[in-house]
């Protein structure tokens, strides 16, 4: 709450520092201890197990946000396509979700056969 501090920014660095712990930790356990133990009782080290450590993505809500928005851009785009009757097929939407970094791309329903009238 002090003038000046932002407290995301704080986070950020703690986060940043922990995740380095923890790799480091990781490493020195699996070269210092998992693999020379597979090596002498094993003969062979990639029969070492792996320790990882499972750190929360502190970016998580960020990146659902934008996956939704750019969802919701696609979708978007797609019904102005329809409403100003241009051509709609499945190579449109997947050129479009790629340039909207939708993944993966949304499948068009089959189109309904009505005769004509």
């Amino acid at each position: 709450g002090a003038p000046g501090v932002d407290i995301s920014q704080l986070f950020g660095v703690a986060t940043t520092k922990t995740q380095d712990d923890f790799d480091t930790l990781e490493a020195g356990l699996s070269s210092g201890l998992y693999e020379p133990w597979t090596a002498i009782n094993y003969g062979d080290t990639r029969y070492a197990p792996a320790l990882r450590f499972e750190m929360p993505d502190p970016d998580a809500d960020r990146k659902r946000g934008e996956r939704h928005t750019n969802r919701m851009r696609l979708t978007d785009t797609i019904k102005a396509m329809r409403e100003q009757h241009l051509e709609v097929t499945q190579d449109t939407v997947d050129a479009l979700a790629r340039e909207y970094g939708v993944e993966p791309a949304p499948r068009l329903a089959a189109a309904a056969t009505q005769a004509p009238q």
